[in-house]
C-alpha cells in the first residue's frame, strides 16, 4: 500500500487546472474525433482539449488542425462539432487556406497595405496531427514529435488495436461534476468493481492478470469468467473473428482509455476536463470486424447490448465520481491506496513529474 501522492485540493483548485493545461495537455497527443467525419473536401470537426479549442479540416485529402480562433478578432472559427464548409470566421467572413493564412478577406482595402509578412503574421495557430485506425489525435506543443513515439513501449500493441477498430457502433459524449482526474482514476482500479458496477461489470467476473507500467503509460490486463459463455454467443455471431478470452485496458497518458474487448470490440473513451470540478467524457465503441457472413439478427443484437452495457457502466461511473467530488471540498485527507490501485500511484508519478513536484 502508499499513501496517494495527491491531496484533495489537486482536485479542486483552478489553479491547479491551469498549469495542467499548461504542463501536461498542451504537451500532449489526445484523441479529438473520427476520420470518418473528414472523409470529404471541406468536412470538419471541432472540440476541445483542455478548454483550448481545436478544428481538424479536410483540404481537398489533407488533414488539417489549428486553433480554433481567428486571427483577426478571436472568434471561432466553428461553433459547430462537425460539418462541411470552408474555413471561414463567421463573424467577419475571414477566410484561411491550408496552410492557415488568410485568402479572403471582406473589405480588404480597409486594412490598407496587406503586405505577404502582414498575413504571415495573421496565419492560425498550428496543431500536430496524426491519425491511427479509425481516430484523429492532435497535440498544441507536442513532447514527443510523433504519436509513436509517444506512446513508447506500448506503440506496436496500441497501433495494432487502434487499427483493427474498423467500424463505430455507438458514441456518448455526457458531462458530469467532478475533477477529470476523480473519473480517470477510476477507471484505473478494479476495486470498485464490486459495489459499483454489481449490475454490470461485476457479472462477467473480471479477474485481473497482471498490472504493467509502460512509461507514462499503464495497462492492465483481465480475463473474464463469462468469456466461454460470451465467445460461444460471438462466434455465431462473428464467425471468422478472430476472439480472444482476454480483457485489455490500457491508459494512454494523460487522459485516453483504449479497451480492448475480447479481441472484437475496441472502446476509446477521453476524460477530458472543462473547469476545475468539470469533466466531459467522449466515448466511442468500435467493432474490428466487417465481413457478412454470421447470423446478422444475433450480430445486431450483440452491438446493441455491448453499446447498452458500457453506457450502463458510465452512468454508474459519474454517480460515484460525482460523489466523490463532493466530499473532496471539504476533507484534507489524502487517499490510501492498496495494490488494486496499483495503477493510480503510475499514473501520479507521471503527473508529479509534468507538474514539478516530485
Amino acid at each position: 500500500m502508499t499513501w496517494s501522492a495527491l491531496e484533495p485540493q489537486h482536485y479542486t483548485e483552478p489553479s491547479v487546472l491551469e498549469r495542467e493545461r499548461e504542463l501536461i495537455f498542451d504537451a500532449q497527443w489526445v484523441p479529438v474525433g473520427l476520420v470518418s467525419d473528414l472523409q470529404a473536401d471541406r468536412d470538419f470537426i471541432a472540440a476541445e482539449v483542455a478548454g483550448r479549442g481545436v478544428v481538424v479540416q479536410n483540404f481537398a485529402g489533407e488533414l488539417r488542425a489549428f486553433e480554433n480562433v481567428c486571427s483577426h478578432r478571436q472568434s471561432p472559427l466553428r461553433t459547430c462539432g462537425r460539418g462541411n464548409g470552408p474555413l471561414r470566421c463567421p463573424y467577419h467572413g475571414w477566410t484561411f487556406d491550408s496552410a492557415g493564412v488568410p485568402v479572403g478577406i471582406p473589405q480588404r482595402r480597409s486594412f490598407g497595405d496587406m503586405s505577404p509578412s502582414l498575413l504571415q503574421q495573421l496565419t492560425l495557430d498550428r496543431w500536430a496531427l496524426e491519425v491511427v485506425g479509425p481516430l484523429v489525435f492532435v497535440a498544441r506543443k507536442p513532447r514527443e514529435s510523433s504519436l509513436r513515439s509517444s506512446m513508447g513501449s506500448l506503440a506496436s500493441e496500441l497501433t495494432d488495436v487502434l487499427q483493427g477498430a474498423r467500424r463505430c457502433l455507438d458514441r456518448s459524449v455526457f458531462e458530469l461534476g467532478c475533477n477529470w482526474k476523480v473519473m480517470l482514476e477510476n477507471g484505473l482500479d478494479a476495486y470498485h468493481v464490486p459495489l459499483v458496477h454489481a449490475q454490470t461489470i461485476h457479472k462477467h467476473g473480471l479477474d485481473e492478470l497482471a498490472r504493467e507500467q509502460h512509461g507514462e503509460h499503464s495497462v492492465g490486463r483481465f480475463a473474464a469468467a463469462s468469456s466461454a459463455r460470451v465467445l460461444r454467443a460471438l462466434r455465431y455471431a462473428y464467425p471468422e473473428a478472430s476472439l480472444s478470452e482476454r480483457y485489455t485496458h490500457f491508459l494512454l497518458y494523460p487522459n485516453t482509455y483504449v479497451v480492448s474487448v475480447y479481441g472484437l470490440f475496441v472502446v476509446v473513451s477521453r476524460i477530458d476536463p472543462i473547469d476545475a470540478s468539470t469533466t466531459r467524457f467522449e466515448s466511442s465503441v468500435f467493432v474490428s470486424w466487417d465481413g457478412e457472413q454470421g447470423n446478422v439478427t444475433l450480430r445486431e443484437e450483440v452491438n446493441a447490448s455491448n453499446a447498452a452495457f458500457f453506457r450502463n457502466g458510465y452512468q454508474e461511473d459519474k454517480l460515484i465520481c460525482e460523489q466523490v467530488q463532493r466530499a473532496l471540498r471539504y476533507t484534507e485527507r489524502k487517499a490510501l491506496l492498496g495494490t488494486e490501485e496499483e495503477r493510480i500511484a503510475m499514473f501520479h508519478q507521471s503527473w508529479l513529474r509534468d507538474l514539478g513536484r516530485a
